[in-house]
């Protein structure tokens, strides 16, 4: 019993581990990234506004809700009209060249 906990302990402390590392790494090329910062900018006020939308409510939660709501149906439909493409074509359906 007591292998088994010591087992699962290290195996706990060796995926911390790797988590970790995964972590730095990622946060170093964020920090590099010089639009990083640019992206994190829209990323809070584009939160605040839609917050603040959300907060007062009525008809602009409602417009607002309704365009997101199609814009991820839209999302949808192109990746959707993207996969059937490629299998169809066996190749990129895009439209936009391999290189």
């Amino acid at each position: 019993m007591v292998g088994v906990v010591l087992r699962h302990f290290a195996a706990v402390v060796v995926f911390a581990a790797r988590v970790a590392r995964a972590a730095r790494l990622c946060w170093a090329r964020v920090i590099r990234e010089p639009s990083t910062l640019r992206i994190a900018e829209m990323a809070i006020i584009g939160s605040a506004a839609i917050g603040l939308v959300w907060f007062f409510g009525g008809l602009a939660w409602q417009g607002l809700l309704t365009a997101a709501g199609g814009m991820a149906a839209s999302g949808g439909l192109v990746w959707a009209v993207r996969v059937v493409a490629t299998v169809a074509l066996r190749r990129r359906g895009d439209g936009i060249a391999a290189t």
